[in-house]
């Protein structure tokens, strides 16, 4: 087999540190943004296979790449696990005739009210949206939408900014949120500018926001890779979802989901199938969100890249595949288990564990978490000293971390979610 490079574009330290502990087949390159130089578990590694560079200088980018795979004399391929360096990866790839999904495609499914759209242009199921950037269209589009709506931004993540509104002044208050935030958010790269592949314009997601009827039913997300007309379904889970939490945060996801009786595998693949296929999409490695409403499959979201949060511990911990590798294995063309994933043994869940006020924290006490036989995993992403921001103005500095559990066949997943995150202490030293 000719020698690969797999280059993983713009991903972050704790993602470079879990990959490389695992053996693989290939060479890495973990080409890092300049801002993570110098991070001190970074400076703990060899580094000879991390290249830094400014990832919003694509010139400079490149001319950085092909100096290294001239010396290399190894084929370059290309991965990707961040959205906002996704358009750059697909560019990239593209240059030097690698495999990845094309730069238009990446910026169609990054563009939500675009990638909407065109859903509806092909009759793919996806709730109906429409554009606004004032108080009054808002409003004249939640009528139209049978005073039963979303406002949520045209990019970030899931459950950044999203609001369910169901009378005029939920639309006023969101309007009022969303407008300051956005204008908070311009120096963060997921709201840069993004051009439209259609009309090839320039599109500004801090001056517009999304109104989107609201399709109520269960919601699930999936990891499938398209080739040659097929769909493999890699992952599937069910989102927990706390109606007593902000309208799309998630308390943790189940594997295995639990569907209507009346999907099936088929019309997962089907959906999946026509929706990528919209986009221009017709091979790669995808994550998709859908809800199912009325005993069909209406797509929320699609991307080219594999689901992150806290998605690998549980496939992990339930299926002893780590999905990351599985991923790097399918770009470099090595695939891996495409179908025949091992069953969960048993039902798996995770838990977010998150902060209900601001401050900084003092002590993070996980004794009780640890002692319940449920527990199988632990993760924090905080440590005493660190600082706690709550939403609007931040949505993922307030998770302190997450856990995998097993779960008996009655229990019911967000009773148990929330009877976990009550057996995490947090002490703050920095009152609220």
């Amino acid at each position: 087999m000719e020698p690969h490079l797999i280059i993983v574009v713009g991903t972050t330290p704790d993602y470079v540190l879990r990959i490389e502990e695992e053996e693989k087949p290939y060479h890495m390159l973990f080409l890092l943004d300049s801002k993570f130089k110098g991070f001190p578990e970074l400076e703990k590694k060899d580094n000879s296979d991390h290249l830094f560079s400014n990832l919003e200088d694509y010139s400079g980018t490149l001319n950085i790449l092909i100096k290294y795979i001239a010396a290399s004399n190894l084929k370059p391929y290309f991965a990707c696990f961040d959205c906002e360096a996704l358009y750059l990866t697909g560019r990239l790839a593209e240059y030097f005739d690698s495999p990845f999904p094309p730069p238009d495609a990446v910026l169609k499914a990054r563009n939500k009210f675009l990638s909407s759209r065109l859903w509806m242009n092909e009759r793919v199921k996806t709730p109906e949206c429409e554009l606004a950037s004032g108080l009054s269209y808002s409003i004249e589009l939640f009528n139209k939408y049978n005073r039963d709506a979303v406002i949520k931004p045209l990019t970030g993540s899931g459950s950044e900014l999203v609001f369910h509104c169901t009378d005029e002044k939920e639309i006023e208050e969101a309007v009022e949120i969303i407008k300051t935030q956005l204008e908070k958010r311009k120096e963060n790269p997921l709201f840069y500018p993004l051009m439209d592949p259609v009309s090839r314009e320039m599109i500004d997601p801090c001056r517009f926001w999304i109104v989107e009827e609201f399709v109520s039913g269960p919601e699930y997300s999936c990891d499938f890779f398209m080739e040659n007309s097929s769909i493999h379904i890699l992952r599937e889970t069910e989102k927990i979802k706390d109606r007593a939490c902000e309208f799309g945060t998630i308390s943790g996801y189940l594997m295995p989901p639990v569907y209507p009786a009346s999907i099936k595998k088929d019309d997962i693949k089907s959906a999946m199938m026509k929706a990528a296929n919209s986009l221009g999409f017709s091979w790669g490695y995808f994550m998709a969100d859908f809800i199912v409403n009325d005993n069909m499959i209406s797509i929320i979201e699609l991307t080219p890249r594999p689901g992150g949060d806290s998605l690998p511990d549980l496939i992990k911990a339930s299926t002893g595949i780590n999905i990351l590798i599985t991923y790097l294995d399918i770009m470099t063309g090595s695939n891996g288990p495409l179908e025949g994933f091992p069953e969960p043994a048993g039902r798996h869940a995770t838990v977010h564990f998150y902060s209900d006020r601001e401050g900084i924290i003092d002590k993070i006490d996980t004794e009780e978490i640890i002692k319940d036989s449920r527990t199988k995993f632990i993760l924090l992403k905080k440590k005493p000293g660190d600082s706690i921001t709550l939403p609007p103005d931040d949505y993922d500095n307030r998770l302190i971390g997450y856990s995998v559990i097993t779960l008996d066949a009655e229990e019911s997943p967000i009773s148990v979610c929330n009877e976990m995150q009550n057996k995490l202490k947090v002490t703050y030293s920095v009152p609220c």
